[in-house]
C-alpha cells in the first residue's frame, strides 16, 4: 500500500493502511467506507500542510459506530 514516486519519495496510501489495519481487527469489510478524496487535490475543500507547505487552515475527521449496545446498558443494576 506504498509506491516510490518518480520524485524517489514514498507514499502512504492511507486509506489503505486504515483498511487493512480494520479488517485485520475484525471490522467486517462491508462495513468500512471512505470518501475517497485526496486532500492535497481537493484543496478547495480540504486543508493540506503538505501541499500548502505548513500554512494551512483546520479540518476535522470521525469514526462513527452505528448500533450495537453501549456500556451502560450493559452495566448490571
Amino acid at each position: 500500500f506504498h509506491s516510490c514516486r518518480e520524485s524517489g519519495r514514498w507514499m502512504l496510501d492511507l486509506a489503505m493502511a486504515n483498511r487493512i489495519e480494520l479488517t485485520e481487527r475484525g471490522v467486517p469489510t462491508g462495513n468500512i467506507s471512505s470518501a475517497g478524496h485526496c486532500t492535497a487535490c481537493r484543496r478547495e475543500i480540504f486543508f493540506s500542510y503538505r501541499a500548502s507547505f505548513g500554512c494551512t487552515g483546520t479540518q476535522i475527521n470521525f469514526i462513527m459506530i452505528n448500533g450495537g449496545t453501549s456500556a451502560k446498558s450493559e452495566a448490571p443494576g
